[in-house]
């Protein structure tokens, strides 16, 4: 699960009947902007962004006249500020909060960060990645050895 942040034109960006920002207008947009690199791998709206991100591939999609991405860093968010500036739209999260400025969305932790951070701070053996296994050999060990000792084979 992750968190969406969409550009729209709707007061709420999940309600956009009347309000879409066309397919048209993104892929026109696309052809304008140097740091967007359309990437029809991923589908027909897909587009790639070449600029400073945490992640490798940072991207954005057009759906239903909305253009999205999801666990999005603040140099992505400064992106999607532009864009929507451009296409006279705003920011909005999946909660219809809207975003005006780089500094209102905090930096979320990614989900992959948010499993390796409280479980690498607890000692090999009792990580829930190692745990599971750790019961899993104990308790054939014991049933090995009370089939053996109380000579049930």
């Amino acid at each position: 699960m992750g968190y969406d942040l969409h550009i729209t034109r709707a007061s709420d960006w999940s309600d956009n009947k009347d309000n879409w920002i066309t397919s048209e207008e993104w892929l026109s947009l696309i052809n304008c902007d140097h740091e967007l690199v359309l990437n029809k791998v991923n589908g027909p709206f897909f587009a790639d962004w070449n600029g400073a991100s945490k992640y490798e591939t940072p991207w954005f999609d057009w759906s239903e006249g909305n253009i999205f991405t999801k666990n999005p860093d603040r140099a992505i968010v400064g992106k999607m500020l532009r864009i929507a500036n451009e296409l006279n739209a705003t920011v909005q999260g999946d909660d219809g909060e809207t975003y005006e400025d780089i500094n209102d969305i905090p930096e979320l932790p990614q989900p992959n960060e948010l499993e390796n951070s409280s479980s690498s701070q607890l000692p090999l053996y009792l990580r829930r990645e190692n745990l599971w296994s750790i019961i899993t050999v104990a308790t054939l060990a014991i049933v090995i050895l009370a089939v053996n000792l109380l000579d049930l084979w």
